[in-house]
């Protein structure tokens, strides 16, 4: 990817999804694009700020939100009179903190504007830690396979919802699989056990489509994704996610 202006802010592609670490929920926002970026940009700096109230999950309220973007903008226009080299990857939200997370080419033209940025905010506290690579992006922050799997459902519940569903009326999600016609019917058995309707029966033998009627929640039908992304894994069996229609 060829990127030509500094500092890169990136306006498109961004993407969130949370986990759990020790100390609590770590909320992510990462751009998708970031595996496309040069290798020259090969230090990674995290500058870390303490929220001054953290509500029960760690994060910031509307109004302290708002101020932290507002000195996050302050701080991307001290990189552009400086033409610092980087680019914001990542804010992660967690334990009372916001950390805005950048790559780099050279430190010589990132320190400087970073410091006087905390002069002008010291009524914040604020913390900058440095890496050499990627390891920092790619173990906190680059979703897992699992964390994928989270995000896919929760586009397919955001569409929906955009395109008009109620979120709080039970849809019938309909589930495929395809493998072997016994496997699938012994997996059928299973489904039945755990409240799935069965759907229209497929001409191919080796595809299922079931049903499970669920509201829009996000972490209940991710967790029926993980069961059935457990069982068809330990049946050799491909699970090929849900879809719905919209319930006005």
């Amino acid at each position: 990817m060829s990127l030509s202006t500094y500092p890169i802010v990136p306006q498109e592609n961004w993407e969130t999804y949370f986990y759990n670490a020790p100390k609590g929920p770590v909320f992510v926002t990462f751009w998708q694009d970031a595996k496309k970026i040069g290798e020259e940009y090969i230090f990674c700096a995290r500058v870390v700020i303490t929220i001054k109230k953290p509500n029960e999950n760690g994060g910031p309220n509307q109004s302290e939100a708002d101020k932290l973007y507002k000195i996050e903008d302050e701080l991307t226009h001290f990189f552009k009179e400086h033409k610092t080299n980087c680019i914001l990857l990542a804010r992660l939200t967690h334990d009372g903190n916001r950390e805005l997370v950048f790559q780099l080419q050279q430190w010589d033209t990132f320190r400087p504007p970073v410091g006087l940025w905390m002069l002008k905010n010291k009524d914040w506290e604020i913390d900058v830690f440095e890496h050499q690579g990627w390891d920092f992006f790619n173990d906190s922050i680059w979703p897992s396979e699992i964390d994928w799997k989270f995000i896919h459902d929760r586009r397919v519940i955001d569409s929906l919802v955009e395109h008009g569903s109620d979120p709080q009326k039970e849809h019938s999600l309909e589930y495929l699989f395809e493998g072997k016609e016994e496997k699938l019917q012994q997996l059928k058995g299973h489904l039945n056990e755990r409240d799935y309707q069965d759907g229209p029966k497929e001409e191919d033998p080796q595809r299922l489509l079931m049903i499970k009627k669920l509201p829009l929640d996000i972490n209940l039908v991710f967790a029926e994704t993980m069961q059935n992304e457990k069982i068809c894994q330990e049946w050799d069996i491909a699970f090929n996610g849900w879809g719905a229609s919209i319930q006005k």
